[in-house]
């Protein structure tokens, strides 16, 4: 019995998408890292936020 609900081809899509939202994230809490060590604790807790 199939129970898959989506398509192989949506499933990649997905998948892709997801992986680049989760590099996003990595990025800008690595920013938010390196702008509180340099002081920028407005643009950090900003970057921290977002990620």
């Amino acid at each position: 019995m199939n129970t898959k609900r989506i398509s192989v081809q949506l499933e990649k899509a997905l998948s892709t998408q997801m992986n680049m939202e989760d590099l996003q994230s990595r990025v800008y809490l690595s920013y938010g890292i390196w702008a509180t060590d340099q002081g920028y604790d407005g643009i950090g807790n900003f970057l921290f936020r977002h990620a």
